[in-house]
């Protein structure tokens, strides 16, 4: 099996840091394309307080880079700009 498959629910939920290493939000789901299977964005959420006033972004997957060691995932993106 490929060590670098992962299933959705140990994506969903988890922190999204920048290279800063500044937490700026988490993903809320993944969108798929039906036609080729394969994983196309991560919906991120950002703001809000407790799930309100969240902001949703979709990612590229491929923007999104995820660490080996840990469950760390980056984002080449400030704070701010989101």
């Amino acid at each position: 099996m490929n060590s670098n498959i992962l299933s959705s629910s140990s994506i969903t939920g988890q922190n999204i840091q920048n290279l800063k290493g500044e937490n700026i939000g988490s993903i809320k789901d993944l969108m798929i394309d039906p036609q080729t299977g394969e994983v196309v964005y991560a919906v991120m959420s950002f703001g809000g307080f407790l799930g309100i006033g969240d902001k949703h972004f979709a990612v590229p997957i491929n923007a999104l880079q995820f660490s080996d060691k840990d469950e760390t995932i980056i984002l080449d993106a400030d704070k701010e700009k989101l």
